[in-house]
């Protein structure tokens, strides 16, 4: 969710994070964020759960559709934040995906963003933006002229996870996905990435 840039917290690894949009036949949808940190790191960055908490809430002010926040804790014993987005339509969606975190340095995840039906047939497109953290360039660009701290490579071995699911109305059909779900969810491991854009398509029954 490009609108939560987490700043350093990224960089710094240790951090789980995930993103799970279904999009139902109608055009609305529901997105989950949840991004966690091992016990290790928050002690390290004395980073607290209500500080993390209210930091998310006030980032979330800006989203579209109805935003709830909550803790949130995996089944490995890490500790973080649950966001919940409710959209009401695909250009929303579209919206969230390409916001700014507006901080200093806050870019989005996805420079375009796109989901369309024809038909039965439901396409996903999505490119990652060229200064983004999870690019595959790593140097200077027009928009990021230091450039981006760590390589993919190096964020992962930091600890670092990122995935990003994608659920629309049908089965898939095609994708550059790095795995599937029984119930036609997509997903894409964000270091494993192959290329800089999401695809996928899914046919309705």
């Amino acid at each position: 969710m490009a609108a939560i840039s987490l700043a350093g917290a990224l960089l710094a690894g240790c951090v789980h994070v995930g993103e799970a949009a279904t999009v139902n036949a109608n055009g609305s949808s529901t997105e989950v964020l949840t991004v966690t940190l091992s016990p290790a790191f928050s002690s390290l960055a004395h980073t607290s759960p209500g500080k993390t908490l209210d930091q998310f809430k006030t980032a979330s002010e800006r989203f579209p559709g109805k935003v709830s926040v909550s803790p949130y804790k995996d089944p490995g014993g890490w500790k973080g934040v649950k966001v919940v987005v409710k959209l009401k339509n695909l250009a929303e969606l579209e919206k969230l995906e390409t916001m700014s975190s507006g901080g200093p340095g806050g870019t989005p995840m996805f420079s375009t963003f796109s989901i369309s039906h024809h038909g039965t047939t439901w396409t996903l497109l999505a490119k990652v933006a060229e200064s983004g953290f999870l690019s595959a360039r790593n140097g200077p660009s027009k928009s990021n002229p230091l450039g981006n701290p760590f390589s993919k490579k190096t964020l992962e071995a930091m600890g670092m996870r990122f995935v990003i699911s994608f659920k629309l109305p049908g089965r898939p059909v095609s994708s550059n996905a790095t795995s599937t779900a029984s119930n036609g969810a997509l997903s894409w491991d964000m270091f494993k990435l192959n290329g800089t854009t999401l695809r996928a398509a899914w046919v309705a029954a």
